[in-house]
């Protein structure tokens, strides 16, 4: 939405849902299912509802609000927000005694939870640009500039959360949204950059 030529707002809804048999939507390797339950001779029953769950990217809600605002004497204020659903994560209980992965943990009602069957912390990531301008002739033009990222200052964990029942990590943060080999990079905590762009 452009409400005036100093002014225009951008937003971005996702509703969406990742779920499959061991919580693999596509044939990539990047997060692997983790092995049956229940072991058998072909390899284990892939089949038990406990074996179909989310996918470790499966977000319910995104929201992004992006904007460009022009300020008096010369600024610029682009800020932006980004709010997710929280992330799954598996629970374990401990190996399993055939010897392939880890049992899931059980239930009230005496059954595994399922695959990812707990949620991490929700994302929430706010960043601001300013932007001071300094025109020199029609066509050259200076702009000053500082970008602030988590402006909150909120270590986002994701799904990154100890999985393992009995460990001192289990249930804990082990690590961040956005980290090696994430397909973005969010900043942990409070970052700012400054810079200066020269056209002409």
């Amino acid at each position: 939405r452009r409400f005036s030529a100093d002014a225009s707002l951008q937003v971005n809804y996702t509703l969406a849902s990742a779920r499959g048999m061991g919580g693999a939507t596509d044939g990539a390797l990047r997060v692997g299912s983790p092995f049956p339950q229940s072991p058998s001779v072909i390899g284990g029953d892939i089949y038990a509802d406990s074996e179909y769950g989310p996918s470790a990217f499966d977000e319910r809600h995104r929201v992004t609000v992006a904007g460009v605002i022009r300020m008096p004497f010369g600024f610029d204020l682009s800020p932006s927000v980004t709010a997710a659903s929280a992330r799954p994560y598996d629970q374990f209980s401990g190996p399993n005694p055939s010897g392939d992965g880890s049992l899931q943990i059980l239930g009230d009602d005496g059954q595994p939870v399922g695959i990812r069957g707990a949620r991490g912390k929700p994302l929430f990531n706010a960043n601001a640009r300013i932007t001071k301008n300094f025109n020199f002739t029609s066509t050259r033009r200076l702009g000053v500039f500082i970008e602030m990222y988590n402006l909150t200052n909120r270590a986002n964990f994701g799904s990154s959360f100890g999985t393992t029942r009995g460990n001192p990590t289990y249930n804990q943060p082990v690590g961040y949204l956005g980290g090696i080999g994430a397909v973005s990079t969010i900043p942990n905590s409070f970052q700012m950059q400054l810079g200066a762009r020269f056209s002409f």
